[in-house]
Order: C-alpha cells, then structure tokens, then sequence
C-alpha cells in the first residue's frame, strides 16, 4: 500500500510569499500565482517520485483571502510563516522543491511575463503571417532529427485515423501506422509537449 503526504495550500503561499517579499518587496499572492505553482509543483513532485497530494486547504489563522488575493494576517510575520511552513515537508526532497527560492522565482517570472500563455499568442500570429500553415508546420516536422520527430511523436496522445495523414481508411480508434507531420511540427513550435 503506497503511503500519500499531504500538503495544503498555505505551504504553498508561504513559499510563494517568501519569494516575493525577497525579489519584489511584496506581500500577496494572487490566486492565478498560486493555481500555476501548485500545478508545477505538483509536477516536480510527480517527477521525483514523491508521494504527495497538494490539497486546496488554506489555514485561515495564518491567510486571509481579500478579492482574490492571499495576504498573511496582521498577527502573524513573515518569519513566523516561513518556520511554520518549511516545518510542516516531510522529507528533505519536498523541502528542497516547495522552498527553492530559484524555482518559486522562475515560475513568478514566467508567470509575470505571461510565458504560459505564449503558446496561444504564438499561434495567433503564424496564423495571421502564413498563407499555409500546413505546409510551415510539415516543413518544421522534415528538419527535427528522427530521434526527436519520434519523441514528438509518443507524446502525442490522441492518435487515430481522425488525425492520421497516412490515408489508410482503417478507420480505427487506435492506428498502428500512425503519422502526422502538419501535428508533430505544431507540437515542435509550439511547445505543447
């Protein structure tokens, strides 16, 4: 039976909070900082096997919640917050993702410069500058090495005869000889892999 950790959110805050009282002088967190930590994080966990659910929980004795904002309570410092939270991981592991000061400090920055929405954007404008995007994107697809095209390629989840360019007319929910260079070169420019 595999044994699960649980962290609520106000680790998370915390952590976030730290960060940017350290980079920006600030002392919120927006609700969009803390849904795009918690995901990336959550991920970080997942990748080095830790056994750890992050839960929506926020102890309102230390947090209060105003317009969609976090701010710590008058009572408490962010000293106080900082030892609480760094407390509560219980391995070494969990401390050293939820507490890097040069991971939680990237994410704020992509998250300020809106990086995670650059995919769409990007999209946008290829459409706007391009009579035939299928031809750019096959084109991009032909100069990936054949070890990154296949790469793309199993990352890639739906794969049927709905989106496959072989023409085969199998018709099948999965297809063994799947293809798709116009999706595979999307997959490249656009970063959704």
């Amino acid at each position: 039976m595999q044994r699960f950790f649980y962290l609520d959110t106000s680790s998370i805050i915390a952590s976030i909070m730290n960060t940017k009282n350290k980079h920006y002088q600030e002392n919120f967190v927006t609700l969009k900082e803390i849904n795009i930590t918690k995901s990336l994080l959550q991920k970080k966990f997942n990748e080095k096997g830790l056994k750890i659910i992050i839960t929506d929980e926020v102890d309102s004795h230390f947090f209060k919640l105003i317009d969609g904002i976090f701010i710590k309570n008058d009572d408490v410092t962010l000293y106080n917050l900082t030892n609480r939270y760094q407390g509560l991981c219980y391995s070494i592991e969990c401390f050293m993702i939820l507490w890097n000061d040069d991971l939680i400090f990237e994410i704020l920055e992509k998250i300020k410069y809106n990086v995670f929405e650059e995919a769409t954007s990007l999209e946008i404008i290829i459409n706007k500058i391009l009579k035939d995007q299928k031809v750019f994107y096959e084109n991009v697809a032909h100069e990936l090495s054949q070890e990154e095209y296949e790469y793309i390629k199993r990352k890639i989840e739906k794969k049927d005869c709905t989106n496959c360019s072989n023409n085969c007319e199998d018709n099948l929910e999965k297809c063994s000889r799947w293809d798709n260079p116009e999706l595979i070169g999307r997959t490249k420019v656009l970063r959704t892999h």
